[in-house]
């Protein structure tokens, strides 16, 4: 049985990073398994943060109608879940529980919100166990 997954922003970023061609084709990697497996999930914020840094032109060198392209092909298909006042309360908990940054609290609690059993991420503690939820960074 194959097992859902989570990616964290970062992947989804470094899947057009032009400089370290190992860590894009391994995102890239992710992101295509994602979708054609049907396992990959990814957050709301995930698609923000995306957003947001695509937008500024600083890190992504993207044209709006790319932004947008992408989002509607490859992102929404994998983001199944809203924040609602729950899901922020549960976000807190883990805050609390784990000694995350709220933010990143967030993006664990959908993770597990979609029972994910493992979430791909370069910016948090690789190895650590939360529930179930694997941390792992797929560039070691």
């Amino acid at each position: 049985m194959k097992d859902k997954f989570f990616l964290d922003t970062n992947i989804i970023l470094y899947s057009f990073d032009k400089k370290d061609m190992r860590k894009k084709q391994i995102a890239s990697d992710l992101i295509q398994k994602g979708l054609v497996d049907g396992l990959g999930r990814l957050s709301f914020q995930v698609i923000q943060e995306f957003i947001n840094v695509s937008t500024k032109g600083k890190i992504l060198t993207l044209k709006p109608e790319d932004i947008l392209l992408y989002i509607q092909e490859i992102l929404i298909p994998q983001c199944n879940i809203r924040p609602d006042i729950d899901f922020i309360i549960q976000s807190l908990h883990l805050k609390n529980q784990y000694n995350y940054s709220f933010y990143d609290s967030m993006i664990l609690c959908a993770a597990l919100a979609q029972d994910c059993s493992i979430i791909y991420s370069e910016d948090l503690h690789s190895g650590h166990k939360i529930k179930g939820l694997v941390i792992q960074n797929p560039f070691v």
